[in-house]
């Protein structure tokens, strides 16, 4: 009997430790989807560009900061208070090393060039969107992407955005078209009360400075439940079915 209530209290072990794995993924899956990700982003450029990026998640459990200068930057990653990185500035690259190393991965014009597989796979690629494109309910399945974009895209929106800028090209001409053309675009999307751009038709070299503030969330399950219940209609099944088949 010892031996057999041994092996029972085994069992149990291991099917709670099942259990407990199962509950942690199913936990840590929900909070991917639904826990908000937190970024904030100021930037400027007057004379040279400047952003300071900062991402958290689930009260600062994850912390990210990217500190950007043109001579420099710097990227600090904490996690439950502990930083993972050294602060170390990532090397950069100057345009000699840049050239000399692009001069070495170059390949030698006596190499000989490999000869091309011919595969089949784009050829099937093109019949299957062929196939797609001439399904019966085309027009009602790129409809119902759209709205599953748009919906999807809301998963993104920032909650505050302010942006003053200020552009010169050096020829009044050019200015005022470059000007126009943002009002075209900010009536079409729809940011006008966020971004404001003024011309400078006096300025006699081109130049633009800007400060931005942008802060938002980042919900991967609002990002991702229009696409999945755009996969459950029935016309949008039924493509991917004719795709595969």
């Amino acid at each position: 009997m010892t031996w057999v209530a041994t092996g029972l209290w085994v069992l149990l072990w291991i099917i709670v430790g099942l259990l407990g794995l199962v509950l942690a993924l199913l936990l840590l899956a929900v909070l991917l989807m639904f826990v908000p990700i937190k970024y904030e982003l100021k930037a400027a450029r007057d004379g040279s560009t400047t952003a300071l990026l900062r991402v958290s998640y689930l009260f600062r459990l994850v912390y990210v900061v990217y500190d950007y200068r043109e001579d420099a930057d710097k990227l600090t990653v904490r996690i439950a208070g502990i930083r993972l990185n050294t602060g170390k500035k990532p090397t950069r690259l100057t345009k000699a090393k840049a050239a000399k190393a692009k001069k070495k991965s170059a390949p030698s014009k006596k190499a000989a060039r490999p000869k091309r597989k011919k595969t089949s796979s784009l050829k099937n690629g093109l019949t299957s969107f062929k196939k797609a494109w001439q399904h019966p309910h085309r027009k009602v399945i790129v409809s119902l992407s759209w709205q599953a974009i748009k919906k999807s895209m809301r998963g993104l929106k920032p909650k505050k955005i302010d942006i003053q800028a200020a552009v010169g090209l050096g020829d009044p001409a050019n200015t005022g078209l470059a000007l126009g053309a943002y009002e075209v675009v900010a009536g079409l999307v729809g940011f006008r009360q966020h971004v404001r751009l003024d011309g400078d038709f006096e300025a006699d070299e081109a130049f633009i400075r800007f400060n931005a503030y942008i802060r938002g969330n980042i919900n991967l399950g609002k990002m991702a439940m229009p696409y999945m219940r755009l996969v459950l209609k029935k016309p949008v099944r039924s493509i991917i079915w004719q795709a595969i088949n």
